[in-house]
């Protein structure tokens, strides 16, 4: 892998250059990005996405989304769990903009979008975890 270059996300990927890449380019946004893989471990979080959350840029990376950003709506559920954006309806491509809190109540308005293996891909490529892939 390379910067500039597309890199396929829907699978495990291995820590390197291309992170290094994508974190320099994701701390030049305004808004905060964050980015898990198919497993949930945070790959990408940006500056903004510390300073707008409180967590630290290293205690993130690496760590499970759902656990770094326990968002919950307005009602105060789960929204991993509403939403189950790992193992939900796979047509679905994207959330749009919300209001979710963090747990200390930090209100943040969130955009999620999803890559998703091909629709043609075998059941291991769509499903790495359940093939018995990494978890």
């Amino acid at each position: 892998m390379s910067p500039g270059r597309a890199t396929d996300l829907t699978g495990p990927v291995a820590p390197g250059p291309v992170l290094i890449s994508s974190m320099a380019c994701a701390d030049d946004l305004p808004d905060g990005l964050v980015i898990a893989d198919h497993a949930g471990r945070v790959m990408v979080f940006n500056r903004a996405a510390s300073r707008l959350t409180g967590i630290p840029v290293r205690a993130a990376i690496g760590a499970d989304v759902r656990q770094t950003l326990a968002l919950r709506d307005a009602d105060g559920h789960c929204w991993w769990v509403s939403a189950n954006p790992y193992h939900g309806l796979s047509i679905r491509t994207r959330h749009p903009e919300m209001p979710l809190f963090l747990p200390d109540g930090t209100e943040l308005l969130v955009t999620v979008s999803y890559v998703r293996a091909p629709r043609w891909a075998t059941a291991p490529q769509r499903h790495p975890a359940r093939a018995g892939g990494e978890v």
